[in-house]
């Protein structure tokens, strides 16, 4: 549930702090004081896509927090997500917008857009204009149908899903495999030459690596050679001034001057040493270059040998494991090639195995589907003409067969609906009015609430369209689904307002010569007044007072 909403800086809004409720919480305030920003900041914390443009004038950044209780379930689902245990039952959700980026946090953790986006999945339901497109539109009905159906449904299609993944590689591997005659003749010549090309070449793995240490010091044999000789000539040279000359010479000092004090003598020790090590080294620098020789034959067999190396890995893989990785499925392949027919019928065989467990779930989901079709049919029927449609039908029409096969099943779904006495049937996606989508989509909504095990719905223009005796039972059915769920919806309407169990006014407000919005839980006789201003009481009259209070207790009466 929903429990606090915080925003800053965000369009009309210089500052926003909100406390909802359990049960129907109703906005409502005049055409342009911001209604749809306060609910659009929710989506926008929740991970919908930020125009940078509504960080308000003048501000750096806006930000948006919500505050939810969630049940113990939520919280083991949203721990899952995070990777992160959430051991409290209150989950504080912010989103902060500045120029060039947008960073949000779960309970100070920062999360991504997807996960803002799963999230969201969990928590709760907006339902606006985009919502009702994707009500209407055909490719999401099966999905509804699924929805409605259940649990059985819901696990079948996790078997459905993965024996359609084993059918798929079962049908790639026997169409790859069925090819014509000549065709796969020309895989095999293929297949031998390759595996021929690298059988030759007599691989070793790490033969690579070998051969790039020795290529590397050949092609730098001269650099190698001046170095060395300099540093030779650095230790040992006929100039007094080489290292081995000044460290005999330091020696001599120190024993001419250690026979006048004794303390000298391990220092002279030291610097022995020292010349010791420096002639080692000299004779060890004069055998290598004494040795060193450039060999150009094992230079050209190196070169040679590591272009045919690099060839190959250019070829057949980065590596020579991965090289003769290959070659063994080559070898496989051959080998497979040579019984090549009794190979197809086992692949056809196979596959035919795949395709019947993969027909038997599907023909058990479409048993499912069909039978929850007739309950959903009567049960949508039921609840649109409860919501003031003069008369209803309401069809699920399903197809299915091979051709449809996917990781769902293999059937087709599209719903139908007649809204008014005498229509013919036709596809929902032709509904045209406004007001009669708003209530389909509610009608969706009341079937669907016992089902769904979202707390919080939140419904903006939900009264498109709609007035009089029809937004009463509007009004009715978000009563009723503010029993199981908490509603957060924006209206116009003084019928849907006087349904609520939380009021509050929106209203813009001017000062400092800037316009800010407002938010504001109204108390039992402020709420009266403003259903008087929804009513269209120019004035707070008592006979306008009197009315809405009327209406107030009508509304509380209906259920």
């Amino acid at each position: 549930m929903l429990t606090n909403l915080y925003v800053k800086n965000l369009a009309l809004i210089e500052e926003v702090d909100v406390d909802f409720e359990p049960g129907l919480n109703i906005l409502t305030g005049e055409t342009g004081t911001g209604k749809s920003i306060i609910i659009g900041s929710i989506g926008l914390a929740l991970g919908a896509k930020a125009d940078l443009g509504m960080i308000r004038q003048g501000a750096d950044s806006g930000l948006i927090r919500l505050a939810f209780s969630v049940t113990e379930a939520d919280r083991k689902k949203l721990s899952e997500l995070l990777e992160e245990d959430l051991d409290d039952d209150t989950v504080v959700i912010s989103r902060k917008l500045s120029q060039g980026k947008s960073t949000a946090k779960v309970n100070g953790l920062t999360v991504s857009a997807r996960q803002l986006k799963e999230i969201a999945g969990i928590l709760f339901d907006l339902y606006g204009q985009r919502e009702h497109q994707d009500l209407i539109s055909k490719k999401n009905h099966l999905d509804l149908l699924d929805d409605f159906a259940g649990a059985e449904l819901s696990s079948l299609k996790k078997e459905i899903s993965e024996a359609y993944t084993a059918y798929r590689s079962a049908l790639k591997a026997f169409t790859e495999e069925s090819k014509d005659e000549s065709a796969r003749d020309k895989e095999i010549e293929l297949a031998e030459f390759e595996y021929k090309e690298i059988e030759d070449a007599g691989l070793k793995p790490g033969e690579d690596e070998e051969l790039e240490r020795i290529f590397h010091k050949m092609e730098n044999v001269q650099k190698i050679a001046e170095s060395v000789s300099r540093a030779l000539a650095a230790l040992s040279s006929d100039d007094d001034g080489c290292a081995l000359s000044l460290i005999g010479a330091a020696a001599r000092e120190v024993k001419a001057a250690g026979s006048y004090d004794e303390a000298l003598a391990s220092h002279e020790e030291i610097l022995l040493q020292a010349e010791d090590l420096l002639h080692d080294a000299a004779r060890g620098l004069s055998d290598y270059l004494e040795a060193a020789e450039f060999d150009e034959t094992l230079y050209n067999e190196t070169k040679e040998r590591l272009n045919l190396v690099n060839k190959l890995k250019s070829k057949y893989g980065d590596s020579i494991e991965a090289v003769l990785a290959y070659m063994g499925e080559l070898a496989d392949k051959l080998e497979r090639w040579k019984d090549h027919d009794a190979y197809v019928l086992r692949l056809e065989k196979e596959l035919s195995e795949k395709k019947a467990v993969l027909t038997e779930l599907c023909r058990k989901a479409h048993e499912i589907r069909e039978a929850e079709a007739g309950r959903f049919e009567t049960v949508m029927k039921e609840t649109l003409l409860s919501l003031n449609f003069l008369d209803a039908s309401f069809e699920v029409r399903l197809t299915s067969g091979e051709q449809l096969f996917s990781a769902g099943g293999y059937d087709d779904c599209e719903f139908w609906i007649s809204a008014n006495p005498g229509e013919p049937l036709r596809p929902l996606q032709n509904v045209a009015s406004g007001g009669e989508l708003s209530r389909i989509m509610l009608a969706f909504k009341t079937v669907m609430a016992g089902k769904e095990e979202l707390e919080t719905m939140i419904f903006d223009e939900i009264d498109s369209g709609i007035s009089g005796n029809t937004a009463w039972q509007v009004s009715e059915k978000l009563g009723a689904l503010s029993k199981a769920h908490q509603i957060i919806c924006i209206t116009h309407l003084p019928q849907i307002a006087a349904m609520a169990d939380a009021h509050y006014g929106i209203e813009k407000k001017a000062s400092n010569g800037r316009t800010h919005t407002q938010i504001t839980r109204l108390t039992e006789e402020e709420g009266i007044k403003e259903l008087a201003r929804l009513l269209g009481s120019g004035t707070l009259s008592d006979a306008a007072i009197e009315n809405a209070k009327e209406m107030r207790r009508n509304a509380r009466e209906r259920v």
